[in-house]
């Protein structure tokens, strides 16, 4: 690699670590999925457990039987969690990490393909700096690592070395594999290139891919053997119970270009992020006629110079997460095949005209990935801000409470107060009695605007062990924590 090209990539390394970890703790969301499988990662730690699972997929939340993802992010959210002494925000070092050094290895992927110099720059810069991709890279969630991780995957397999075949594709397999188990949705893309290369029979490349994710899977193998097969069993039954949502074609072709969208800050994707439009984007259609316009210049453009295959996955990927999303678009069923959207969207402006576009692309991007560094948690926002949460523990830690109690809140619909809890439970000597274990309490501890709130909304993590006296108030600004006695 020239002097020219390593000095590029260390200043989009340095550019991409800043905005990962500018005002993290800020900015840091500890609530949902995220709190759960933190706790979920503490826990484990704490009672020295291990698991060949993971987090359930969320069409089964409602169900009896859940669905689980494999356990690989739990492991990968422990490895930062020690590295940061079980700061919850750690937790997403080791994905920041995977990113950064994932990016030297994205501006090859483009090289492998022999894109343009313009395009492996503009591409390079898009991929580093994207409010879609920085956003994710913030906090810790399963399918966040899929991003980084599926660039090693399409670098591997566009590789040209026909003496290393199998050990260029074995690994592109156990990336493939780790992809699977992060999310299974994800895995689709490669699973679409794996059949591409059994249409061209390329066996060494066949051979390494199949024997890479079978070894690369089997912790989930091992699971299915010793359970009886329970995660296909929960498959199964589970199925009949997903919500169908009606999806016409114009909703379909509607959700198509937003994954370009989102990647280039004009609207949020799946998890909220200061977009320039924020959620409606002004003239959508007009946009999207222009992305597609773009993109079947592209197409014919890459069929030309033998590139077209990649646009397979891509495009399969897209309209497979189109249709099979919920209320809103998932960004995150199109993580695995992420590299692919953004070597293709640099494609669409390379040209005599389209590269003036680059510049209101570019401003949009930067202005939406500064807009995630200076957002700010608050009540009104729905989450409560980290540092709040710090503080409101540790006061409940220094009661040194000996008798049983437990955590709520009335901020949410977290009754069971799970990003405080992992503070507590972090912190505490006496543990606060489980999730769901509200009756027979001495004492309960809930986070509330007011009162009023509390007792209006008379939640069942309230009143199971009530009544109460009333209580002593600790203030926090927009929060108070109330502590009721018997």
């Amino acid at each position: 690699m020239k002097r020219k090209d390593r000095f590029f990539l260390t200043c989009i390394c340095a550019l991409a670590l800043f905005f990962c970890v500018f005002r993290v703790k800020e900015t840091y969301i500890l609530a949902e999925d995220v709190a759960r499988d933190t706790l979920k990662i503490l826990t484990m730690w704490q009672n020295k457990e291990n698991t060949l699972i993971g987090p359930p997929a969320s069409f089964s939340l409602t169900s009896d039987n859940k669905f689980y993802f494999g356990s690989f992010s739990y492991y990968l959210g422990l490895l930062g969690l020690l590295l940061s002494s079980f700061d919850p925000v750690g937790a997403a070092i080791p994905t920041i990490f995977l990113f950064i050094v994932s990016i030297p290895f994205f501006y090859r992927f483009c090289g492998n393909i022999q894109a343009s110099k313009l395009v492996k720059v503009t591409a390079t810069v898009l991929y580093g700096t994207s409010p879609l991709i920085i956003s994710h890279m913030r906090f810790y969630w399963n399918p966040n690592p899929v991003i980084p991780l599926s660039v090693f995957f399409w670098y591997l397999v566009t590789l040209k070395n026909k003496k290393k075949v199998f050990e260029i594709y074995f690994p592109a397999g156990l990336v493939m594999a780790v992809i699977f188990n992060l999310h299974y949705f994800n895995a689709l893309p490669m699973l679409i290139w794996t059949l591409i290369v059994m249409i061209r029979k390329n066996w060494d490349k066949i051979f390494g891919l199949i024997f890479g994710f079978f070894i690369g899977s089997l912790p989930l193998l091992i699971h299915e053997v010793t359970s009886e097969f329970s995660l296909t069993k929960a498959l199964i039954e589970n199925m009949g119970y997903i919500p169908e949502v009606p999806v016409t074609w114009l909703t379909v072709l509607g959700r198509m270009g937003e994954i370009f969208t989102a990647v280039l800050g004009l609207k949020h994707g799946e998890i909220y992020f200061p977009a320039i439009f924020g959620n409606k984007l002004p003239g959508f259609w007009l946009v999207w006629l222009l992305i597609f316009g773009l993109a079947i210049l592209t197409i014919i453009k890459n069929l030309k110079e033998k590139r077209v295959l990649l646009s397979i996955p891509l495009f399969i990927t897209i309209i497979f997460a189109a249709i099979f999303s919920n209320t809103v678009f998932y960004a995150r069923y199109v993580f695995g095949a992420v590299p692919l959207v953004i070597w293709f969207l640099a494609e669409m402006f390379d040209g005599k005209i389209q590269r003036f576009l680059w510049i209101p692309v570019m401003i949009s991007v930067i202005v939406a990935t500064f807009g995630i560094l200076i957002f700010q948690n608050s009540i009104s926002t729905g989450y409560i801000p980290v540092k709040i949460l710090e503080k409101v523990s540790e006061a409940i830690v220094k009661d040194e409470f000996k008798g049983n109690y437990n955590l709520t809140e009335n901020i949410d619909v977290d009754g069971h107060a799970l990003a405080l809890r992992y503070y507590v439970l972090r912190d505490s000597s006496n543990k606060p009695q489980g999730i769901g274990a509200y009756d027979r309490l001495d004492r309960v501890y809930v986070m509330a605007p007011s009162l009023e709130r509390i007792r209006d909304e008379n939640k069942f993590e309230y009143y199971a062990s009530g009544p109460w006296k009333d209580p002593m108030v600790t203030d926090f600004g927009e929060i108070k924590l109330f502590r009721f006695d018997k």
